[in-house]
C-alpha cells in the first residue's frame, strides 16, 4: 500500500498530478479525494476520456449505488 498526497491551487493543477502519477507508476486501483463534487465529476470525465476505469463515489448517490462503487473497487 502506497499514499501520496498532492496539495493543488485549483482543478487543473490537480489534474495534471494526477497525469504525473499515473503516467510514473504502475497503479491497479487508486481513491482520489476531491474537495467538491464538481472537482470530483471533472476528474471522472476527463479521466475516462483518457480511457481510465473510473467511478465516482459522492453523498449524492443513494446507498445501493455506493455499495455497487465500493464492490467493483474491492
Amino acid at each position: 500500500l502506497q499514499q501520496y498526497s498532492v496539495s493543488c491551487e485549483h482543478s487543473e493543477l490537480k489534474y495534471f498530478a494526477m497525469q504525473q502519477i499515473y503516467g510514473h507508476l504502475t497503479i491497479g486501483q487508486a481513491v482520489i479525494f476531491c474537495r467538491t463534487k464538481a472537482n470530483v465529476r471533472e476528474l471522472n470525465i476527463r479521466m475516462s476520456i483518457e480511457g481510465h476505469p473510473v467511478r465516482e463515489l459522492t453523498e449524492a448517490l443513494d446507498i445501493e449505488q455506493c455499495t455497487s462503487v465500493i464492490k467493483a473497487f474491492k
